[in-house]
């Protein structure tokens, strides 16, 4: 599920050429309606609704000071409220399909070490809390919750909005002197979604390459 079709495609064909099942959905999760869309529609393909990844992430730059109202609502209606209306519907799917699920939550290290991006730091540290009530209030269902605080991954984005000399300083602050990539993101939330986990829920776990 992605906003733009042609990068949501992308990584479906990636998935389909190594042997899986995917297709693209494009929707805006800052809406319910699309939220709620997106579980109906993975229910009509599939028949049931096991785990679900929120990966979001947002920053619009200043302190509280400086900031505006409306910038720092966007910003919460993304990184949190998002996941929010996600489990809302995606949970009782879970449910109902009789096995229970597991869900994972992206965060950042941002979010335990603030570095001057006031927003992003307080709407990731809110993704900590909702993952460990997530957790407590679903854990009788079946349910479980975990959430990656995320540290420093080059992602096309990073590529766009970073200049060299900054990402170099990424690599030179990490133990293991380089950047993490979108395959080690992804090792771990098959880890966490999968069976190997089981008995893993409200868990905040840190991927950052020692930062």
């Amino acid at each position: 599920v992605g906003r733009t079709r042609e990068l949501a495609q992308h990584t479906a064909d990636i998935i389909k050429k190594e042997g899986g099942e995917a297709f693209a959905h494009v929707a805006d999760v800052t809406q319910e309606a699309e939220c709620r869309g997106v579980v109906e529609i993975t229910m009509e393909r599939y028949g049931r609704l096991d785990c679900i990844d929120n990966n979001v992430g947002r920053n619009a730059p200043g302190d509280v000071t400086e900031i505006s109202v409306e910038q720092w609502r966007s910003i919460f209606a993304l990184n949190v409220d998002s996941m929010m209306m996600m489990c809302k519907y995606a949970i009782p799917a879970m449910v109902s399909s009789g096995g229970g699920g597991a869900i994972v939550n992206i965060g950042s290290l941002r979010s335990i070490r603030p570095q001057k991006s006031t927003v992003y730091t307080v709407t990731k540290g809110a993704v900590i809390a909702l993952t460990a009530t997530l957790a407590a209030d679903h854990g009788a269902q079946g349910i479980r919750a975990n959430c990656i605080i995320l540290g420093p991954v080059f992602t096309p984005n990073i590529n766009r909005n970073l200049t060299p000399e900054r990402r170099q300083a990424r690599v030179a602050a990490s133990l293991m002197k380089r950047e993490g990539s979108g395959w080690d993101t992804g090792q771990l939330v098959r880890f966490l979604l999968s069976e190997q986990s089981k008995f893993m829920t409200g868990q905040s776990i840190c991927l950052d390459g020692g930062s």
